[in-house]
């Protein structure tokens, strides 16, 4: 009994902290801030379990992804969501996503705050990523971390397997269960859009290529999910403390690989694909387990 009260307690003091006093002394706060941080990814990446890691530290507020609770509002049903082009009529204009960074910010006091950002999430509000850069930068954001899964093929199967059992994440200590899918190569549908298999990795590689090109001159840190997170997320963890000149807290990873089987055992039409991707630079992510 007496645990549980000093927990309510220590819950209602956090939020005491966030809800009411960070807010009212932002224009102090936001001086006094140990720094912003936005990190790009296209998901299915390690992002949630590197995210964790970094909301354990008591240095860091981690937002997490805004977007999918922007989208979700608008969505007809749980069952029935929007697709992106359905999506974008609907939504307000650029500054109420940066509003909601602003609301974010003013929670976080003094710790650094850090915000989740996909390409299409952008696409959805009409923002370009150099655009979109320099907004954030108006809003005092001074670190980035770009989160590349260097196998574009296992985040889009990972995708659509997370779409059809509604398996987004298995919790760390448990086993993950090998689900099937039946990949039709010209008409992929993952992250509210639906395009040819090929379109989505050549985006992917693009999108990459062009933030890199953006983030030359500016302060980030480059992570991948086949070397910071595949065999220990909290080797990432370690280059994000480090990236911002702290030195971390005892953190714990409460994740576990959703898909670690081989391609070949996941994908019922495999050999649909290998002849796809026969001729193109993407062949090796077919046999990369």
């Amino acid at each position: 009994m007496l645990n549980f009260s000093i927990g309510k307690i220590a819950r209602l003091s956090t939020r005491f902290k966030e809800d009411l006093l960070n807010p009212l002394l932002e224009p102090l706060f936001s001086k006094w801030r140990r720094g912003n941080i936005a990190m790009f990814h296209i998901g299915r990446s390690g992002s949630t379990v590197l995210g964790n890691l970094l909301d354990q530290d008591t240095n860091i507020r981690w937002d997490g992804e805004l977007c999918p609770d922007i989208f979700q509002a608008l969505d007809c049903t749980e069952e029935r969501r929007l697709a992106l082009h359905e999506l974008k009529p609907l939504l307000g204009r650029t500054t109420d996503l940066l509003d909601r960074i602003r609301h974010g910010q003013r929670r976080a006091g003094t710790r650094f705050y850090g915000v989740e950002l996909k390409f299409f999430h952008l696409y959805a509000f009409d923002l370009g990523l150099s655009e979109c850069i320099e907004r954030l930068s108006g809003l005092g954001f001074d670190h980035f971390i770009i989160l590349e899964r260097r196998n574009y093929l296992r985040k889009i199967v990972s995708s659509v397997v997370a779409k059809e059992t509604g398996m987004y994440h298995v919790k760390h200590g448990c086993k993950s269960k090998l689900n099937r899918i039946s990949l039709n190569v010209e008409q992929v549908s993952v992250d509210r859009q639906t395009m040819p298999l090929l379109e989505f990795l050549v985006s992917y590689q693009e999108c990459f290529r062009q933030l890199e090109q953006l983030l030359k001159n500016r302060k980030y840190l480059k992570l991948t999910y086949e070397e910071d997170i595949l065999v220990n997320p909290k080797v990432a963890y370690g280059k994000v403390c480090s990236f911002l000149g702290i030195e971390g807290n005892p953190v714990e990873v409460n994740l576990s690989k959703t898909n670690p089987y081989p391609l070949s055992d996941v994908i019922e039409n495999f050999d649909d694909v290998s002849k796809h991707l026969e001729e193109t630079s993407f062949k090796w992510m077919l046999h990369d387990d």
